[in-house]
């Protein structure tokens, strides 16, 4: 019987000494996604983007955030996934730390 199964994106990190008060892509996503978690370990709150040009979420330094799409399914099976593709902007005061992105999808099982 075959099954999908879950992978993981390869981890988005960014150095928060090199954010800025202007939006600046910090990853891309590999697949479609329908769970990221967002672990600020910066020493700033990070403004989120997902067009570069309006904010989307805040993230408070030190803080861990998951955006879990498919709770968010419609109905008629429908999956919620950020797409593929999907590059993640950020701008935050420089400070001391990483900012990490990590992002679950299904794929069929081999």
């Amino acid at each position: 019987m075959a099954q999908n199964r879950v992978q993981a994106i390869p981890l988005i990190s960014f150095a928060s000494s090199s954010l800025s008060s202007s939006y600046q892509a910090i990853g891309t996503l590999t697949a479609a996604c329908f769970l990221i978690r967002i672990n600020n370990a910066t020493s700033t709150a990070v403004t989120l983007s997902l067009d570069g040009v309006n904010d989307h979420e805040v993230i408070g330094a030190g803080a861990v955030e998951t955006l879990n799409f498919q709770t968010n399914a419609q109905p008629q099976n429908y999956a919620a996934l950020l797409p593929k593709g999907q590059i993640i902007y950020a701008k935050a005061t420089a400070g001391t730390g990483t900012l990490y992105i990590s992002g679950y999808f299904v794929a069929p099982a081999n």
